[in-house]
């Protein structure tokens, strides 16, 4: 996808993510309604219950990252690099594991310009980031690498655009309290299913969250 400057623009234009006002709300309760989420589930994406055991539950975290790195690339694990080493790189890539890669909000907090390869896993919040508007968009075989890499080098203005543009929208729509409304009203929707009344065991607190210092 060879596009100059010009022609690139007039496909996707400036946009800048501004930051939405937060809104504090009651913790979750029976008779809450449904809150408006700043980030949601994309309209048609369903919720499924699996009824499909593991084939083996003896593998460890270790063992499952190393058949996910052979599943994906084809290759041996490599050493581990911490989190926060990975901002030293103008070029962050997020490869899928066994499912979606819980790491792919994470990269965009370093401010480098993010490499997303393949679609067939995501979380919730993925149908709201935009291919070329806050990441760049990587075939699953890898074969537009090259291409891709050669176009952000000769163009880094508008790598730089990007890169903004993903880690402000993490920063605007993926605070706790964003989470927390995500999985209120999932949960939520989720209790209409059920064909038994929930209650409250005397031996159950509510877990509230607390915030802890992390990596970045």
């Amino acid at each position: 996808m060879a596009v100059g400057k010009e022609k690139f623009y007039s496909i996707f234009p400036r946009i800048k993510d501004k930051p939405r006002k937060r809104s504090s709300h009651s913790p979750i309760s029976e008779k809450s309604k449904a809150r408006r989420c700043r980030v949601h589930q994309k309209p048609g994406l369903e919720v499924y219950e699996s009824n499909q055991q593991p084939s083996d539950s003896n593998h460890s975290s270790a063992d499952s990252k190393n058949v996910a790195i052979w599943d994906t690339l084809g290759k041996p694990a490599a050493k581990d690099v911490h989190l926060i080493d990975h901002c030293k790189y103008r070029y962050l890539f997020n490869f899928r594991g066994v499912a979606a890669s819980f790491r792919f909000k994470h990269l965009f907090l370093c401010g480098s310009l993010v490499f997303h390869v393949g679609d067939e896993w995501v979380e919730f919040f993925y149908p709201q980031l935009k291919p070329w508007v806050h990441y760049i968009p990587v075939k699953t075989d890898l074969s537009n690498v090259q291409e891709l890499l050669q176009f952000v080098k000769a163009n880094d203005d508008i790598a730089q655009e990007i890169a903004k543009r993903g880690s402000q929208f993490i920063i605007n729509h993926l605070q706790m309290d964003d989470i927390t409304c995500y999985w209120e009203n999932l949960l939520t929707d989720y209790s209409k299913f059920l064909s038994y009344n929930v209650t409250r065991r005397k031996d159950y607190y509510q877990i509230v969250p607390r915030r802890l210092k992390t990596e970045l």
